[in-house]
């Protein structure tokens, strides 16, 4: 994940700091810029693929982390965690659902598909 941040980090640098080309036979556009001396980037379609693969695989394991950390703070709570939880949730459930069958009729429900 490391490498994928440097990556997403000095692609954001060139954009920002860099130059710009547009070859004018092939139509391709070069991006110019410094980063341990002087690199370029073709913007094909190719590159941006990777960048839409880099950042969602990224932004993936960023979610994860970001998901233990709650948990381990106890910000989140799954099913199966603490089993009183889990009875209170099913009966909330249960009541919710028994309102609504009440209110709309039994198939409440189909309207939410």
């Amino acid at each position: 994940m490391q490498t994928d941040l440097k990556k997403i980090q000095e692609w954001r640098n060139a954009v920002a700091h860099g130059s710009f080309t547009i070859m004018n036979k092939s139509f391709e556009v070069k991006l110019t810029y410094q980063s341990g001396g002087e690199k370029v980037i073709v913007l094909s379609d190719e590159f941006w693929t990777n960048v839409d693969q880099t950042i969602e695989k990224t932004e993936k394991a960023l979610s994860k982390i970001e998901f233990c950390i709650l948990k381990e703070r106890g910000c989140i709570q799954e099913i199966g965690d603490d089993l009183e939880f889990d009875k209170e949730l099913q009966l909330k459930s249960e009541s919710f659902e028994n309102r609504m069958n009440e209110e709309f009729g039994e198939g409440w429900k189909d309207y939410l598909a």
